[in-house]
């Protein structure tokens, strides 16, 4: 069952992709220089860095926000987490920019961790910091 960090994640990128029709907009969130092709190798990539994300649920395509080829949730501790990969850089850039106004809006939206095509989102400015070492990317608050 997917975390209400991930439900709340994807109901904002259902509203983005409703009230921009998922147009190229001009501002961008960077992000480190690591792609992933796979959530296992994040995953993997997070565990290295010392952040253990079980249990780890990865979403069904019904579940997915619009763009993302892969998404899961999992709990750190007592965090909560997001996770999605894009099938390319340009979608997670819509997706982010999209969602910009409305994730500063919402005060349970929690904070993002981006690369090129991956987001991390979690309910913990600790957990963003930890996920950050292991992946690096740029916070979004």
């Amino acid at each position: 069952m997917p975390s209400k960090t991930y439900a709340r994640t994807v109901r904002t990128a259902a509203t983005v992709a409703a009230a921009t029709g998922l147009a190229v907009l001009l501002a961008g969130c960077g992000g480190g220089e690591q792609s992933y092709s796979s959530l296992a190798d994040l995953r993997a990539d997070l565990e290295a860095g010392g952040v253990t994300c079980a249990p780890f649920a990865e979403a069904d395509a019904s579940e997915l926000i619009p763009g993302a080829s892969a998404g899961a949730s999992c709990l750190v501790n007592e965090a909560a987490a997001a996770i999605f990969i894009f099938e390319d850089g340009d979608t997670k850039e819509i997706f982010m920019n999209g969602a910009a106004e409305e994730i500063k809006a919402d005060p349970e939206a929690g904070q993002f961790l981006t690369g090129p095509n991956w987001i991390f989102n979690a309910d913990s400015a600790e957990l963003i910091q930890s996920a950050q070492e292991a992946l690096g990317g740029e916070i979004i608050e």
